[in-house]
């Protein structure tokens, strides 16, 4: 029997390098990568206890790459997130505990309709026009990602330990270099 876990609570907080406040900025970290450690440091400690091994994964985003300059303290929260993945993976592998990291691109969700309406304005048929946009003309779904993570949690995935895996319609580094989009700012106050 396979013991596991899946970290996928996160919150996606809109706030710049502009606007980012230390209540913001906590939140996010406290949310986004305080908790994920905290949940494998338990489990861990009772695999331990227990005398039995496992799988972990933890949720990560293509935005903890850099990400949208409205989305800065969401970016860097889902950046920490491998190093983590990779250090808790090396140190776990004695005891038979293996961690990975699947790292989701934009995905069609409950939370991801209520983000769009909120902070962007969609209205009905948002989901339709941003499919019609993607390469494989749809976003990623919640069951597609789910057979992932049982395939990673189980012992079919091996000892397979560390790895990242994007799981998203973009190529890191293929294509064009992204370019900033042209938005105005606020200013910082002296």
């Amino acid at each position: 029997m396979t013991h596991g876990v899946v970290n996928a609570a996160a919150i996606s907080d809109r706030a710049t390098v502009w606007d980012t406040t230390v209540d913001v900025w906590d939140r996010l970290m406290h949310v986004n990568l305080r908790a994920p450690f905290l949940l494998m440091q338990g489990a861990a400690r009772i695999m331990r206890r227990e005398g039995v091994g496992g799988s972990m994964v933890c949720i990560g985003s293509t935005t903890g790459y850099g990400g949208q300059p409205t989305l800065t303290p969401y970016a860097v929260s889902k950046g920490a997130l491998p190093t983590m993945v990779r250090n808790l993976a090396y140190a776990l592998m004695r005891d038979h505990i293996r961690v990975n990291q699947v790292t989701l691109g934009w995905m069609d969700t409950p939370a991801e309709d209520a983000v769009q309406r909120r902070s962007h304005g969609a209205t009905d048929g948002w989901l339709a026009a941003a499919e019609a946009t993607q390469p494989y003309g749809r976003l990623l779904k919640p069951a597609e990602v789910a057979r992932l993570l049982c395939y990673l949690l189980s012992d079919e995935s091996g000892l397979m330990s560390g790895a990242i895996i994007d799981y998203a319609q973009a190529v890191l580094g293929a294509g064009e270099p992204a370019v900033p989009p042209v938005e105005p700012f606020p200013l910082f106050d002296h």
